[in-house]
């Protein structure tokens, strides 16, 4: 036995031990691991979403009272990340609230591009990264890297490095409702790549890259470690003058002509 996974990763290809996972009547969830992992070392692979984090919970329960020694959780994907902070007073931070619920299972967290390590301050997990694997899926075209905020600059400036690459980054500056927008280096007549860290809505890649071409840059490419792509986003970006958008399959994602999907499952192990 090596890997127990919830139905949130179903869709990578990693060969699991089967979980039986049905519904009482009431709606109670009820898990079983078909397998028996008693003394065997077992990771465990799920992401967080908005409604599977009682199915990870259980299923660590289930496998620790089953004498299965979990060496690790791997997270490919962390929602509630984005709620590192309180903004307006009566607030939760709700990523602080799930990072202490994984501190209480007391097993080495590993997570992949996280939105904010500043919640490092309630779980010491291990930070990754899948961007280098699709930042090789264009290592032949001399980019400049931009990040689109200041917050990404971090992330931005790791592939730059890896890449031996120049960056710069979208600098905002607010006078009153008035939003101003500069670049830290020249992008006119460049070829551009744009580094996030999911791509939810997909407005904030709308406009820098629409900024971008309004300041004579040429091929604009992307890539971001989370395809959320909500509601009509991937709609919405056709119109967008992004050449070609590389995400990973974290979560569940289909590629069309815009949008490349790589498979990270054998980068999880």
């Amino acid at each position: 036995m090596k890997y127990l996974t919830t139905e949130s990763v179903k869709h990578l290809k990693i060969k699991s031990v089967k979980v039986d996972m049905t519904h009482f009547p009431e709606g109670e969830l009820y898990l079983r691991i078909k397998e028996d992992p008693r003394g065997k070392a077992v990771t465990i692979i799920s992401n967080i979403t908005k409604d599977n984090l009682l199915e990870l919970l259980l299923l660590v329960d289930a496998a620790k009272h089953a004498g299965a020694k979990i060496k690790r959780l791997i997270i490919p994907y962390m929602s509630y990340a984005r709620q590192d902070r309180i903004y307006t007073s009566g607030e939760p931070i709700s990523g602080g609230v799930i990072c202490t619920v994984l501190k209480n299972l007391k097993i080495p967290v590993t997570i992949y591009d996280i939105h904010s390590e500043a919640l490092k301050r309630y779980l010491k997990f291990k930070p990754e990264s899948v961007l280098p694997l699709l930042a090789k899926k264009l290592q032949r075209k001399k980019f400049l890297v931009v990040t689109p905020d200041v917050g990404g600059r971090g992330r931005a400036e790791r592939i730059a490095n890896l890449l031996r690459l120049p960056l710069s980054v979208i600098k905002k500056t607010r006078r009153g409702q008035n939003i101003s927008m500069q670049f830290s280096k020249d992008v006119s007549g460049r070829d551009i790549l744009l580094v996030e860290d999911m791509i939810s809505t997909g407005t904030t890649l709308i406009k820098a890259s629409r900024l971008l071409k309004q300041h004579g840059a040429r091929d604009i490419y992307c890539i971001s470690a989370h395809g959320l792509f909500v509601g009509n986003a991937r709609e919405k970006l056709k119109t967008a003058p992004v050449k070609k958008i590389i995400v990973s399959n974290s979560l569940p994602n289909k590629k069309s002509a815009q949008i490349e999907v790589v498979d990270i499952s054998s980068y999880l192990r």
